[in-house]
């Protein structure tokens, strides 16, 4: 029995519900082939060019709106994200345009293309791009299979391929480490590791010939710390950074100290019994750290950013805020809780971190802000001048038990891979009558809490999320916005301000 053959045009998609074989022509465009492995389903769409320049009509000519809206159908028929297997295919590329210096539309095409894959959380399994030819192309929806051949024999301009790749630099003293990292993440078709460095001293030569887009970085070395390097380069030079470290459960402050310096995100070293699963938390952080404004990686300087809101909270007897964060979020939230004043009302947060970090971290932020913050603990009774922070490994919920409010601490399974979840916060905070209420959705990768903020929004609760110019990772906001969960979007220097005024300009406002 044959396939059924779908003929796609550009501006077009498809998804095939049974064996189908989806066919297109490609020259500077590209094709994303999504296919559900859980489901055997697959889908193809043709963009022209990545961003619209004029015409804003015909969304599925450009990468930017018609990734999305193939995604979309996926989610419709029910598949998940995680399973989720994307090829990319096409973006040939003329090679006078790069010798005029100009980007090519082909190469224009290839990197939205990994930018919003990355940004939606769907694994790129294969590519095959660039090149001064044309491509014809056969999707099999079925088995998710690609054959493509070549029509034409043009002259192909070398190395093409690697502009579209991540770009990493390993820094470690271990050289069994070295190899280990590498191993680890190299098997990813979109990451190229173009250099290691046994200290940070060498790496500081290193970087300035090679320009990695992203480094992974020890912290405990000869001759020159981790959080030194940090320190000397990042407020200059920003370049995405993984601390992949072993860390002392009893001592996290260097951990600490490197996310305060810039660092955007850690990892633990793995052993070799959690090698897979390590190396699947730190490709999806590399694909993140590459794709995200630079600017936003220098060290926040509170005093020049936060505007400080120094007049008292209204009516803290009869208000509750909840905040959520990830990746970006520990420096987010310093800038945010220093702006208040020492009067405040309940707030609980939920910033994504493992056990013992959260302790820290609270600390931490407990020294310099006017008002006490600490790990939340099973059974507070929840109180006027202090911030309750989720403990990392801990589901956080916050309830009403004989009139007063309480903090509930369970070990319910993570929600959207994470354990404190925005979501699980949010919905407990949902169910609190009769106060007046804000939510708020600051950097951090992926989606949690945007869910629940779209349903505390229906229920009148005011809802604020960062805006992309001050994010890390603008993934968390940007699902809310999608969604329609944001009443407001607001810079991270005004977020203090913006969460204060909430509360006297919209009064009426209560989940009641």
């Amino acid at each position: 029995m044959h396939s059924k053959k779908i003929n796609l045009i550009s501006g077009k998609m498809a998804i095939g519900m049974n064996s189908e074989i989806i066919s297109t022509v490609l020259g500077s465009c590209i094709s994303i082939c999504i296919f559900d492995i859980k489901k055997k389903i697959g889908g193809m769409n043709h963009y022209i060019i990545a961003e619209p320049v004029e015409n804003k009509d015909e969304l599925l000519n450009y990468g930017i709106t018609a990734i999305p809206l193939l995604i979309k159908e996926f989610k419709k028929i029910g598949s998940e994200p995680k399973n989720l297997k994307a090829k990319i295919i096409g973006g040939s590329v003329d090679p006078l345009i790069i010798l005029n210096g100009m980007v090519p539309p082909g190469i224009q095409n290839i990197n939205i293309a990994h930018k919003i894959l990355i940004h939606f959380g769907i694994e790129i399994v294969a590519e095959e791009t660039g090149g001064n030819f044309s491509r014809q192309v056969e999707f099999n929806t079925g088995t998710g299979e690609i054959r493509f051949k070549k029509i034409s024999k043009n002259f192909i301009v070398p190395e093409i391929k690697k502009l579209s790749k991540i770009k990493v630099l390993i820094i470690d003293d271990s050289i069994a480490m070295r190899k280990i990292i590498r191993k680890m993440i190299e098997k990813d078709p979109i990451i190229e590791i173009i250099g290691e460095a046994e200290d940070p001293l060498k790496a500081i030569e290193l970087r300035k010939i090679i320009k990695p887009d992203v480094i992974t970085l020890d912290l405990h070395m000869p001759k020159m710390d981790g959080v030194t390097y940090l320190r000397q380069y990042m407020p200059e030079d920003p370049i995405p950074t993984i601390i992949v470290t072993d860390y002392n459960l009893k001592n996290t402050g260097p951990v600490m100290d490197a996310l305060d310096s810039g660092a955007f995100d850690y990892v633990q070293k793995p052993e070799l019994s959690h090698l897979e699963e390590i190396s699947e938390v730190l490709i999806s952080k590399i694909k993140a750290a590459s794709a995200v404004n630079h600017s936003n990686l220098k060290i926040l300087k509170q005093t020049k950013l936060a505007k400080k809101y120094s007049n008292e909270w209204k009516d803290t007897e009869n208000s509750i805020v909840a905040i959520g964060a990830s990746t970006g979020g520990t420096e987010a939230l310093k800038v945010l809780l220093t702006s208040l004043p020492k009067i405040i009302p309940p707030i609980f947060i939920v910033q994504h971190m493992p056990p013992v970090f959260t302790k820290s971290f609270a600390d931490r932020l407990n020294e310099l802000c006017p008002f006490t913050v600490k790990e939340a603990e099973e059974g507070d009774k929840v109180q006027n001048g202090i911030v309750y922070i989720a403990p990392g490994g801990i589901q956080m919920a916050v309830v009403k038990r004989g009139g007063e409010l309480r903090i509930c601490l369970v070990d319910d399974p993570p929600e959207n891979r994470f354990k404190p979840s925005v979501d699980f916060l949010f919905r407990s905070f949902g169910k609190i009558n009769g106060m007046k209420k804000t939510a708020l959705l600051l950097t951090g990768m992926g989606n949690d809490g945007a869910k629940e903020m779209l349903k505390l929004r229906k229920l009148g609760v005011h809802t604020i999320v960062q805006d992309e110019s001050t994010c890390v990772v603008f993934g968390m906001p940007k699902a809310a916005i999608d969604l329609g969960a944001a009443v407001e979007v607001s810079k991270l220097e005004d977020v203090g301000s913006r969460l204060l005024e909430s509360f006297e300009n919209h009064k009426s406002r209560s989940a009641s």
